[in-house]
């Protein structure tokens, strides 16, 4: 495929810039990130994935971070959000020319057969492409609903990794982390402060360290926790 023909692609389906495998803790989830890593391997067989998580566990993140991956290394890529089908059937259209395919609240596609159909021909044109299907949801395989058993059972058979929550240690180290890939300094007691008063989920983590990040800059000030307290309202 040459390099104009994928970045057409590419921009059909975009990814989130900020959500890397490298800037997600993997905490107890290290098998995980490191087997979503390999997404832009070809080892000559078709391989599917199944994330299972709660809300906020850092699924959309992971399924991000796995099409960078192998973006990284010439895969053509697809994140598909449902809000891919406010478009229509017709969006899925050319998705037989993708390597690695994430279907993200898959939940949200299931239950209607025109969908699980499409999502029936995704899943074929990667198996012919020996290509990576990457599902994600809130829901065990086996509590999920699906109108074509065909679809199903294939789903089903994907490798499922359930998403683990991370520990205050694991948090201390994605705050840190996130902190020095900005080149900003952050106290251990900011740390502390957010470990107590953050939500616990990554992502929520995440935005939370965006919006000390943004008001730092405005005020020209040092993430502190008094800084901290003001931009989060606490």
């Amino acid at each position: 495929m040459s390099f104009e023909r994928k970045r057409q692609l590419a921009l059909r389906f975009p990814t989130e810039q900020r959500c890397t495998l490298q800037n997600f803790e993997a905490g107890p989830n290290t098998e995980l990130v490191a087997e979503l890593a390999r997404s832009g391997a070809n080892d000559g067989a078709f391989t599917a994935l199944w994330l299972v998580g709660d809300s906020g566990a850092g699924k959309s993140h992971l399924l991000h971070g796995a099409c960078h991956a192998a973006d990284a290394v010439g895969a053509a890529v697809a994140y598909l959000p449902p809000s891919v089908m406010v478009g229509g059937l017709d969006a899925l259209a050319g998705l037989d020319e993708f390597d690695v395919v994430a279907i993200d609240d898959l939940e949200r596609w299931t239950g209607e057969r025109a969908w699980e159909e499409a999502l029936l021909s995704v899943y074929q044109s990667l198996v012919r492409r020996r290509g990576r299907l990457l599902v994600a949801s809130l829901r065990a395989p086996r509590d999920v609903e699906f109108e074509l058993p065909d679809l199903a059972s294939r789903l089903r058979a994907a490798q499922v990794f359930a998403i683990g929550a991370l520990g205050d240690a694991d948090r201390a180290r994605a705050i840190e982390r996130l902190a020095s890939q900005r080149g900003l300094e952050v106290g251990a007691d900011v740390v502390a402060f957010l470990l107590r008063r953050a939500p616990r989920r990554m992502g929520a983590l995440i935005d939370v360290f965006d919006r000390l990040d943004r008001g730092a800059w405005a005020q020209q000030r040092r993430i502190t926790v008094p800084l901290a307290k003001d931009v989060l309202g606490l």
